[in-house]
């Protein structure tokens, strides 16, 4: 299963943890809706990891599926429009849930979702974290190694062609110590993400060019 350790980069915790309950308003909040739907989201892979609910369904199936519930009802387009980076996180934690219980086609279209929605916020090409609100900029840069590097899992599971060239990715790979935590770990992945992608990309040679040149 992939690391755990990246999911603590997909959400802005205080922000999810304290989202209001929503009501049917005329006009949506839909910084509020997405925050709510993100809230059911962690508390889903929670219950996942934790192993606990009804013995007739997944760990946190409900909650899963509630929050694809308010995701449909919402209009998505508007969604994506007003709070990109709260969908793309959310999309991101759906292919978690969806790959951790091995629901691989699932989880690969919801990731495909997510990235899509990363490109057109232009989160693989941050600039290096500045004197403006850093911890902020090294937020988005977690959370865009954390996608791809679980972008690059479900690709190689899948066999799908690479969604970005790593040629392509100029945003700077996180600091292994920040005001966000230790960042050691989503280091690892993103190197295995990278060799991935090498191999994925045809950039290495064929094995019979490796073995005929010894």
């Amino acid at each position: 299963m992939y690391h755990i350790a990246p999911i603590w980069h997909f959400v802005d915790f205080p922000l999810a943890f304290s989202a209001p309950q929503p009501s049917e308003p005329d006009v949506i909040d839909y910084r509020a809706l997405s925050q709510h739907i993100q809230f059911n989201l962690v508390m889903a892979i929670g219950k996942l990891l934790e192993n606990t609910g009804p013995h007739d369904q997944l760990p946190g199936e409900e909650l899963l599926y509630f929050a694809l519930f308010r995701m449909e009802k919402s209009t998505q387009s508007i969604s994506m429009a007003r709070e990109p980076i709260l969908t793309a996180q959310n999309y991101t934690l759906i292919a978690f849930y969806f790959h951790a219980v091995n629901r691989r086609n699932d989880a690969y279209i919801s990731m495909g979702k997510a990235m899509r929605i990363a490109f057109t916020q232009g989160l693989h090409r941050i600039s290096s974290p500045t004197g403006r609100n850093p911890e902020h900029q090294e937020h988005l840069v977690r959370l865009w190694w954390s996608m791809y590097s679980l972008d690059m899992v479900l690709t190689s599971l899948m066999g799908g062609p690479v969604s970005v060239h790593i040629d392509e990715i100029t945003t700077p790979e996180p600091s292994a110590t920040s005001a966000l935590g230790d960042g050691q770990t989503l280091l690892q992945c993103v190197k295995m993400a990278r060799l991935t992608a090498v191999v994925l990309s045809g950039l290495l040679p064929p094995l019979s060019a490796l073995l005929s040149s010894d």
